[in-house]
């Protein structure tokens, strides 16, 4: 998962349909860990945001962050989609 920084708060994007998503729509309550389970734990509260134009500029802030993983993560997913249209 690639995440973001903005003004104290950490950004990330998960698809819609994530288990992260739906557990923070049930319990907004999170403890996060950057890096490796030894790292220290962040606790907080989660908040969900749809807006299209917050997401966009989450999305542009990874890209800039973290270009070339986001990149294969781009490809690796096209690369899957063909391959579930080639087998329909």
């Amino acid at each position: 998962m690639w995440l973001t920084v903005n003004e104290g708060s950490i950004e990330f994007l998960t698809p819609g349909n994530s288990y992260k998503l739906k557990r923070v729509r049930r319990n907004p309550r999170v403890v996060c860990q950057v890096g490796s389970n030894e790292s220290p734990k962040i606790v907080g509260a989660a908040e969900t945001v749809s807006d299209r134009g917050e997401v966009s500029r989450v999305h542009r802030r990874c890209w800039k962050v973290h270009p070339v993983m986001m990149a294969l993560g781009v490809a690796l997913r096209v690369w899957i989609e063909m391959l579930l249209e080639c087998g329909s």
